[in-house]
């Protein structure tokens, strides 16, 4: 039996890249202006509002800046989980998660850096993982922030090393790429990392180094565990 999850596979973005939504044919052509638009429309007031003011420069964001993604967290309820995030430089970035509250949607969680993925996980309740962090010239940091329900509420159940590159300075240099998959039925996590080391420029790789850790949904702490003797090369 196939087992239930995906591979989350973190690409590192050198800077912000703004998306664009597509249409065909001739009314591409001849109303360019139209995608934006009707992007623009489908993001209600409420999220956008309270959003944009978390920024320094609020008057600068559109609505076609931000993305959002709507899961199903808790199918218990009614409505959806609505994800917002938006990167607006290598120091700037917002990630925020929004819940249906007595009919009213609330910030039920939301984290100040640079946004670099997003994925979702599982096909009941599912859950959300984020690749956030800063960097500069030639150095990057992200990790990885796994959210869900839980008995205490909306949380971070896990976090680990995503993306980490040293290319400046004095040699040796190290870029380390971490992995994660979610098992829906054993409730297990996978998380993979792989460190090349460079010895004399970043063209050329030394060594590689790569370990695997098991993690188990903790019911009791809502959280992520790592189990015994998993940490194996």
């Amino acid at each position: 039996m196939m087992r239930a999850g995906k591979w989350l596979i973190i690409a590192v973005i050198a800077g912000m890249a703004v998306g664009c939504v597509q249409t065909s044919g001739q009314q591409a052509e001849q109303q360019p202006s139209d995608a934006a638009a009707e992007r623009s429309s489908a993001i209600p007031e409420w999220p956008f509002d309270s959003f944009k003011q978390k920024f320094s420069q609020p008057d600068l964001i559109d609505k076609e800046d931000v993305t959002l993604v709507t899961l199903r967290m808790n199918r218990t309820r009614k409505s959806p989980e609505i994800a917002a995030f938006l990167t607006t430089s290598h120091l700037e970035g917002w990630f925020v998660l929004y819940a249906e509250e007595n009919g009213v949607y609330k910030e039920v969680y939301a984290k100040q850096e640079p946004v670099y993925g997003v994925q979702v996980h599982g096909a009941g309740d599912q859950m959300i993982s984020f690749l956030s962090g800063v960097g500069g010239s030639g150095v990057q940091k992200n990790n990885f922030h796994l959210l869900s329900y839980t008995q205490q509420g909306y949380k971070e159940v896990w976090s680990g090393l995503a993306y980490d590159l040293l290319a400046n300075g004095p040699p040796p240099f190290h870029q380390t790429i971490g992995t994660i998959y979610t098992e829906d039925n054993t409730r297990k996590l996978y998380y993979q990392q792989t460190t090349y080391i460079f010895n004399e420029d970043i063209s050329r790789i030394s060594s590689t180094k790569q370990l695997t850790h098991v993690y188990h949904y903790d019911e009791e702490k809502s959280v992520y565990t790592s189990l015994p003797e998993t940490g194996r090369e």
